[in-house]
């Protein structure tokens, strides 16, 4: 670390480097990624131009493309503050984790248990949950504080046990910028012997990483976040992963960290990757090496980083009907914001339309507004809610999203739970119509229809296992699911978070509801 550093940020000379901005463009999608500065795009070009092999040719062009991956692994390890041989390389950051997942999982037995985050990008959950559920592994959730959007720390004090063998947590959110304490989080998995797997892909292009401060045994990033081109890496120490065998092909290299690596790189992509770190380093003029010279570049960020977000969230407050998500404790530059009766497109909200939310668009956290409407609604407060699985036109949930053991143990098969009083009232007015009787009869006469129903008890079951596993209502859905039709709230509830043509009963009610939304908010806005 340097004693002493020039901070000064040149805007418009940074700004120069970047052709993609030239036309006085914006880019304000995070998750779509960053623009490449022209030191990239050059890189990447002269490196086809140099002509380039498949490693592990004597000749010149395989030696070209062997040192692309040695410079990119280097450029990764001073980016990360890890070794450049324990650097691996690949595609993107969903497909290494998934990757790192399937060779972790050789390693668990049954009964033993990994802690997620309801704050992290489904890449560092869906791939560890999946895991666990093929090698009997028990999964437990962080929770987000509903007031602040923070992580708590202290809850993992909690959730780790003895039994635990992996803690997957990001170092930033991707969507609310929330940056929980992963280095407290990794000193309480440590203590009992667990592995900590950190996603900094939101991280990255923020603050300075560093595996050790963080504690983290593996890290993982895509280079597309911070001006790069679309490859990832995942990071670890050289014998933590000389411990792990992946599944591989025969010719592949059986050192480390090679044969983490599937498939042939994109080579020139190699180039674009040690630019991107080099321009970063770059970004703040001065003296030192790459490490030193990125602890200069970010140290100036965070200054300009911490100046330009009080200024968006203060003007953000300030314009009628939107509000910024959360009071985080410690935040990024990201943050998320709600627009009052508008979909995510700018188009008013129709259920199961496009701006109607849901599963199919999104996993969204359950925010302390939309807590305090939830629990007007119900009269009471809502218990084991993991997500918001769908939104009124309104744009206050509901559907949400329930975990199948509510905090007080009780198994709960309902995965899909109807929140809004017009929503649930209208669909008990159709349930005495008659409509559940005649659906269950129509599946003993229509092999088609019974099919489709059973492939939607099928699709309700792998959606809850997602969240965990329940011993207690394995194989058992809700609704009646799949050989009667007993409620029409559950299948409703699954039509409008999964989207049409997965349960045909719940499209069938949806579509005979009428629209019940019309008389708008059936709960005032800030209530509660």
């Amino acid at each position: 670390m340097l004693l002493s550093m020039n901070t000064m940020w040149d805007t418009e000379g940074i700004r120069s480097q970047y052709p993609a901005l030239k036309d006085g463009t914006a880019f304000l999608d995070g998750a779509g990624g960053t623009q490449v500065p022209e030191c990239v795009i050059e890189a990447i070009s002269e490196a086809y131009r140099s002509g380039l092999s498949n490693v592990g040719g004597a000749f010149a062009a395989s030696q070209r493309s062997m040192q692309l991956i040695a410079d990119a692994r280097s450029a990764v390890a001073d980016l990360t503050g890890g070794e450049a041989g324990g650097v691996i390389l690949g595609p993107n950051m969903t497909t290494l984790t998934y990757r790192m997942a399937a060779a972790l999982a050789k390693t668990w037995a049954t009964g033993d248990e990994i802690v997620v985050s309801e704050l992290d990008h489904d890449a560092n959950v869906r791939p560890w949950v999946q895991a666990a559920s093929s090698a009997g592994v028990r999964v437990r959730w962080a929770r987000i504080d509903p007031q602040t959007t923070d992580l708590p720390a202290g809850q993992y004090a909690e959730l780790v046990t003895p039994r635990t063998r992996l803690v997957a947590v990001a170092a930033a959110s991707n969507l609310i910028g929330t940056i929980p304490d992963v280095a407290r989080i990794s000193q309480i998995a440590h203590a009992a012997g667990a592995l900590v797997y950190v996603d900094a892909v939101a991280a990255a292009p923020h603050f300075r990483l560093d595996m050790a401060s963080l504690g983290a045994d593996l890290i993982a990033l895509s280079a597309y976040k911070w001006c790069g081109p679309h490859a990832g890496a995942v990071v670890a120490s050289p014998d933590l992963l000389q411990s792990l065998r992946p599944d591989k092909l025969e010719p592949s290299s059986n050192h480390v960290p090679g044969r983490f690596e599937l498939g042939t790189h994109g080579l020139a992509n190699m180039a674009g990757i040690t630019a991107a770190v080099d321009h970063l380093a770059d970004l703040v003029a001065g003296q030192g090496d790459r490490r030193e010279r990125l602890d200069r570049s970010f140290a100036a960020l965070t200054l300009r980083e911490s100046d330009m977000v009080r200024g968006t969230i203060s003007r953000r407050t300030g314009i009628t009907g939107v509000r910024v998500v959360g009071a985080r404790t410690r935040r990024t530059g990201t943050s998320g914001v709600t627009a009052a009766d508008r979909g995510s497109d700018g188009e008013r909200a129709r259920p199961g339309g496009r701006g109607g939310g849901g599963e199919a668009r999104r996993r969204e956290i359950v925010g302390p507004e939309e807590r305090a409407a939830v629990q007007s609604r119900l009269g009471r407060l809502p218990r084991g809610v993991a997500a918001v699985a769908h939104r009124c036109p309104c744009g206050l949930p509901d559907v949400l999203r329930t975990e199948p053991r509510l905090p007080d143990g009780t198994p709960f098969p309902t995965t899909y739970y109807a929140s809004c009083p017009r929503l649930t009232g209208a669909i008990s007015t159709l349930e005495t119509s008659g409509m559940m009787r005649e659906m269950t009869e129509r599946l003993g006469s229509d092999p088609e229809l019974a099919s489709a129903y059973a492939s939607a008890h099928q699709d309700y079951l792998r959606r809850r296992l997602e969240l965990a596993e329940v011993d207690e209502v394995d194989g058992i859905s809700a609704g009646g699911m799949p050989t009667r039709v007993k409620c029409l709230h559950v299948l409703v509830g699954h039509s409008l978070a999964v989207g049409p043509g997965i349960n045909p009963f719940g499209d069938e009610a949806l579509a005979a509801l009428g629209d019940w939304w019309a008389a708008g908010p059936c709960v005032p806005r800030g209530d509660g």
